[in-house]
């Protein structure tokens, strides 16, 4: 028999490869070893660029939250000052506006109003949201506010025709003759102490949540502090009730008195500003 009717006999017995023909060499041997071991560090030099960038990404993004002050309570004294908040009802109606109608009924009362503001300025409308339980208070407080309320006019081409502001006026009944306050309430403690940067509530601090708030309350002839209410909000209802929550925990004064030296009650505001560091 010949050699050539026994090649194809060697072929099919070697499972169909051709013997005649060079096998390729396996990775990691010869040639292809260095062929994977060049894609293995085109590889881990991209995962380590990534990661590197990666780091980078994330300390960035940390430096900008702490220097928001995101991870910490901020302080509300201190700083550059914040923008001044607009006009409210108290730079409008004081205590001498109390309707000589409504004293018959010592009516007394706290009233929520929202107006809107037309490009001029000027009150356009008010609206009473929760009356104080008297007409003639009610009523008092929205004519004053339209005509005495006037804003910064807005002149910019597409602006919205009104603005809408919100706001509450307590309505107290004015001492009558002989019961006028001789000394007034003084504070126990300096009032500036009573709030302070351990009030900010935390969820405003993670928030960003900012502005001042006007609050009033009543100095009861025992010197504490009650009924206490934000009369001009600061946009943050949190806010609102931190400042009068550290008020009512806090104050402790020496009641007034009238002439006759005895222990009246009085009446006290003021301003408060929850401002985020800078």
């Amino acid at each position: 028999m010949s050699d050539r009717e026994l090649f194809p006999r060697t072929r099919v017995l070697d499972h169909g490869r051709d013997p005649t023909r060079a096998r390729p060499e396996p990775w990691f041997v010869g040639n292809g070893r260095g062929l994977m071991i060049g894609v293995l560090a085109l590889v881990g030099a991209l995962l380590l660029v990534r990661a590197v960038s990666m780091l980078w990404l994330a300390e960035r993004a940390w430096t900008w939250v702490t220097a928001r002050g995101a991870s910490g309570v901020r302080s509300v004294s201190g700083g550059a000052p914040p923008a001044p908040p607009p006009p409210g009802l108290h730079d409008w109606i004081g205590a001498g506006d109390y309707p000589a109608a409504a004293r018959p009924a010592r009516a007394e009362g706290v009233v929520d109003i929202a107006w809107d503001v037309a490009r001029d300025g000027r009150i356009a409308r008010c609206t009473v949201l929760r009356s104080s339980g008297n007409a003639i208070l009610d009523a008092t407080t929205c004519r004053l506010l339209r005509e005495r309320g006037r804003y910064a006019p807005v002149r910019v081409e597409g602006a919205q025709r009104f603005r809408r502001f919100s706001g509450a006026y307590r309505w107290r009944l004015p001492p009558v003759a002989g019961d006028a306050v001789a000394v007034p309430a003084m504070g126990m403690a300096d009032e500036a102490s009573w709030i302070g940067p351990d009030d900010y509530p935390v969820e405003s601090a993670r928030r960003n949540e900012q502005g001042t708030v006007r609050i009033d309350w009543t100095i009861g002839a025992d010197g504490r502090a009650r009924d206490c209410q934000a009369v001009e909000t600061s946009g943050h209802p949190r806010l609102d009730k931190a400042a009068c929550a550290a008020i009512m925990n806090r104050a402790r004064y020496r009641p007034a008195r009238d002439a006759a030296g005895r222990a009246v009650a009085t009446s006290k505001s003021r301003r408060v500003t929850w401002r985020l560091p800078d």
